[in-house]
């Protein structure tokens, strides 16, 4: 009779290099969330972005963030403003001094940066049209509680790239693994779900975590196969600063062959025409010699395609045109034009 109880907990070795382990990751959290709170803040920004992709149901990942990237953005506000408080003339203080280290702050942000506050903040404004909000206390602490964790997220991200060591890299790094994984996850989901993904005897398959919409899900593994067809267009690869880390070509081929393949299988109609402009432009504009070779290859791989299962692709392009979820498809299909019943 085998026995399959392992003496891992009585080993003191193994449990004493376990609490070691911990006891260094808390030490290292701990000085750099009291020394450096900013270089910790663009790790954490990576860790929630790839967390998105992962964790489900979505209060997990929230909480995630709640719990770590939203007190450590409060850090690391208050250090920064404290070290510029160091430069101002002994006379500021109060509110004369507050307002000097907004305008400040506000004028370091970028042009895109600035617009993308605008925006926040007019829709928090916008907030008080319903009349159920003004009304109740408990949503208006939800919507600014919601406004206060956008503002964080686009600022910790923006800071990040602008002041991050190797930060645009890492996030580059980071978006095309995790969205790998969630390809990962999605298609190891579907033998098991594939009856529930039939609509109208069309495939619309739907994704993990932050893909589990059709048409929200496209868009963003869209996004993802964009920039892991930068990354193959680059050739050779850009040089980069030392210890800056890289995407591994095979990598970026399994994201693209991987994505294009859900977007398609998602049946959103919108995001995959978007792609089938945008992909084809940006290899011509990244490398023109690799995106003629690219669209040969697309080419032959369509052609052969059509030749093999052309009535499968006629009738899937039929039911997909004949989806009955999109007013202007279908005024665009049966008139050539909009009819008058479409709104929007």
């Amino acid at each position: 009779m085998v026995n399959f109880v392992t003496d891992l907990p009585d080993n003191p070795r193994i449990m004493d290099s376990l609490r070691l382990s911990t006891r260094r990751l808390w030490v290292n959290f701990t000085t750099q969330w009291r020394d450096t709170p900013r270089a910790l803040l663009h790790s954490v920004t990576l860790l929630i972005l790839a967390a998105g992709f992962i964790l489900r149901p979505e209060p997990i990942w929230a909480n995630l963030f709640y719990i770590l990237m939203l007190p450590l953005a409060l850090r690391t506000l208050w250090h920064e403003q404290a070290k510029l408080r160091l430069g101002m003339p002994p006379g500021k203080s109060g509110l004369a001094a507050g307002r000097d280290l907004t305008v400040c702050y506000w004028r370091a942000l970028s042009l895109p940066v600035r617009l993308a506050v605008a925006i926040i903040l007019w829709f928090a404004t916008s907030l008080t049209w319903d009349a159920k909000i003004p009304s109740s206390p408990s949503l208006i602490a939800l919507w600014t509680l919601n406004v206060v964790c956008t503002l964080v997220f686009v600022l910790s991200l923006a800071d990040g790239l602008r002041h991050g060591r190797n930060f645009r890299d890492r996030l580059v790094r980071t978006l095309i693994s995790a969205g790998m994984i969630n390809l990962i996850i999605t298609f190891a989901r579907l033998p098991f779900l594939i009856s529930t993904f039939w609509a109208y005897g069309q495939l619309r398959m739907t994704g993990w975590a932050a893909s589990r919409h059709q048409i929200i899900g496209a868009i963003i593994i869209g996004l993802v196969v964009l920039l892991a067809l930068d990354r193959l267009c680059r050739r050779p690869s850009p040089p980069h600063m030392p210890g800056a880390p890289r995407v591994d070509r095979g990598l970026c081929m399994s994201v693209c062959c991987a994505g294009l393949a859900f977007m398609v299988m998602t049946g959103s109609r919108g995001p995959v025409g978007s792609m089938a402009i945008a992909a084809p432009l940006l290899a011509f504009w990244v490398n023109p010699r690799f995106a003629v070779k690219l669209a040969g290859a697309a080419l032959l791989i369509a052609t052969v395609t059509v030749l093999l299962a052309f009535p499968t692709i006629q009738h899937v392009w039929q039911v997909a045109m004949e989806r009955g979820d999109s007013a202007v498809w279908q005024s665009g299909r049966h008139h050539g034009k909009p009819s008058a019943n479409t709104h929007g």
